[in-house]
């Protein structure tokens, strides 16, 4: 399903050192995988990678046969960021309509897909994660933890096929961490989840991938 094949990154062109140097790793359909390392390490910079934000100066990205590598197509690209659903470490980076509603329809709306199809998809959305209740609220005034349930919300609802989570569990009390583990549990998108919580590591993942300083450690 997802290859990485030496992948260099450069947040600049100036001759800095690579934020990621010679990453290669897979994973498989229905596979999830913890990321794991020291803050700094790479974990979000090798998420904006794979969803074409940031572009390998050398090596490729290849998700079902589509290559993203230096050069690659804006085509290619967005098809890798409409398939390829990434969940921000904090969801204030991510929530920017007025209501909860109005963000997760967000993305499907722009697609110019019929309301009456948005409504459903989005009310099928928020009943799957227990947040039917938020559907009118400003989400500005949201916990932290309805928040990040709202943007999880705002993502699934685009049906991707893989799931990148960045500390997924942050802002979570324990109830909420459960929570979410047992929400996780139930969907089939395959998931790469970068957290510093190794218990959830070991209990929710198949294998883990180690980063120290943008390499595989």
């Amino acid at each position: 399903m997802l290859e990485v094949k030496n992948i260099f990154v450069r947040y600049d062109s100036g001759g800095s050192a690579p934020a990621l140097q010679d990453v290669s790793f897979s994973l498989a359909k229905g596979e999830r995988m913890a990321l794991v390392g020291n803050n700094g390490a790479g974990k979000s910079t090798l998420f904006l990678t794979l969803v074409g934000i940031l572009i390998p100066e050398q090596g490729s990205v290849i998700f079902d046969g589509l290559e993203l590598r230096n050069g690659t197509a804006s085509d290619i690209i967005n098809t890798f960021r409409r398939r390829i659903g990434l969940v921000m470490q904090n969801p204030d980076d991510q929530l920017f309509m007025p209501t909860v509603y109005d963000d997760i329809a967000f993305g499907l709306r722009s697609q110019n897909m019929a309301e009456e199809e948005i409504e459903k998809r989005a009310d099928t959305i928020m009943k799957a994660l227990g947040i039917e209740a938020l559907k009118d609220r400003l989400t500005h005034r949201l916990s932290g933890g309805e928040k990040r349930l709202a943007v999880l919300a705002g993502v699934l609802v685009m049906e991707p096929d893989l799931l990148l989570l960045d500390e997924p569990a942050t802002f979570l009390d324990l109830p909420g961490r459960k929570r979410l583990i047992e929400i996780l549990k139930c969907l089939s998108q395959s998931m790469i989840i970068a957290t510093h919580d190794l218990d959830m590591a070991d209990r929710f993942c198949s294998h883990t991938l180690r980063l120290d300083q943008g390499c595989i450690g």
